[in-house]
């Protein structure tokens, strides 16, 4: 979800309003208030959050495409639009405090980001409590390929009337902004060291949307400038110091627009797929970019693959190991990643 600025859950306002007052809201009319419970009636409503700059103005173009599919499937839902970076967080979070609790992310794998970390950072209700599911819009839309949701909107329509739930692990992420720790939940891949510099490289030129060109761009472009950070990694018994060209948690298996930086990530066997990567030249790593794709990577000798339950990153003298989720740009190291079981019931 890139829309520049960076907000933290910890600082978040919530938005005040009364949910029902929404003019936005579809679905059919026996959903508007039948027998008068309005909570039912919340439960039973699609919060859809939609990003207007995701896939390059995709979803504001598909918006009368996506609403008519779920008024005629006769789904209640209602449309919110994501204005800034973090306003979807609250706004999810209002929502749960409001007595919703199914939720649609619509966009790519940023706005996914943004909606699962407003349902996970509320205390209103456990997470057995709300669904989530992604109508993935984005440039990358690497998460939705481990469950196999549908880019097209009848077909993601039709799954989302006759879907099933499944539970996924999250990640979480501590890191350092501001002199402050700070904390995001992400339902994908985790990368610092090169990963998180083009992350803070990406988020200072504030581009409102990528194109896979661009993206692709922009990784051959930061190699040029990057500079390997000297780092601690400790994870399980293993503690390794070193120069790192780069580190991937993940939870699923794609990331960076089909990269498999992580291939033996699983959804829900309670482990991050940790991939460390260490001294590599800016010409090695082209050389080695067919690995990234092709879920060969750990066969590339400056790399090791293992899973854990818990990874810290301790930064060593003047390095600056920067840190991403989910695409989007959070801070730097310190940092301590670890896994959250069957933490975000999905639909699909």
């Amino acid at each position: 979800m890139t829309y520049g600025a960076l907000t933290d859950i910890g600082a978040l306002t919530l938005p005040h309003f009364p949910f029902r007052d929404f003019t936005n809201f579809g679905g059919s009319p026996e959903s508007r208030g039948r027998n008068g419970n309005e909570m039912n009636n919340q439960r039973q409503t699609w919060f859809c959050v939609a990003n207007p700059v995701a896939g390059g103005g995709k979803v504001v173009r598909r918006r009368p495409r996506i609403e008519r599919a779920l008024t005629r499937a006769r789904i209640p839902f209602e449309w919110h639009w994501s204005e800034s970076s973090g306003h979807a967080i609250g706004l999810v979070r209002a929502a749960v405090d409001a007595g919703y609790r199914r939720f649609v992310a619509i966009g790519g794998d940023g706005t996914g980001h943004e909606v699962v970390n407003g349902m996970l950072s509320q205390t209103t209700v456990p997470a057995s409590e709300m669904w989530f599911t992604l109508l993935p819009i984005g440039t990358g839309n690497d998460w939705r390929r481990c469950h196999d949701l549908p880019t097209d909107i009848g077909q993601w329509v039709d799954r989302l009337q006759g879907g099933r739930s499944v539970w996924q692990d999250v990640g979480r992420i501590h890191y350092q902004r501001d002199g402050r720790t700070c904390s995001r939940y992400f339902i994908n891949v985790a990368g610092l060291a090169y990963d998180g510099y083009v992350g803070r490289v990406a988020a200072a030129r504030k581009w409102t949307h990528f194109s896979k060109l661009m993206y692709l761009w922009l990784i051959f472009r930061c190699l040029l400038s990057y500079e390997l950070p000297e780092a601690e990694v400790a994870f399980g018994e293993s503690r390794k110091k070193g120069r790192f060209f780069s580190l991937n948690a993940g939870i699923c298996p794609w990331s960076g627009g089909g990269m498999r930086m992580v291939p033996h990530a699983c959804p829900d066997d309670g482990l991050l797929a940790l991939t460390l990567a260490g001294e590599v030249s800016a010409w090695g790593v082209l050389r080695a970019l067919p690995l990234c794709y092709n879920g060969k990577i750990a066969t590339h000798p400056a790399v090791e693959t293992d899973q854990v339950r818990a990874v810290t990153v301790t930064p060593l003298g003047d390095s600056v190991v920067d840190v991403e989720a989910d695409g989007e740009y959070l801070g730097v190291a310190p940092a301590r990643i670890e896994i959250v079981p069957r933490a975000l019931r999905l639909w699909r």
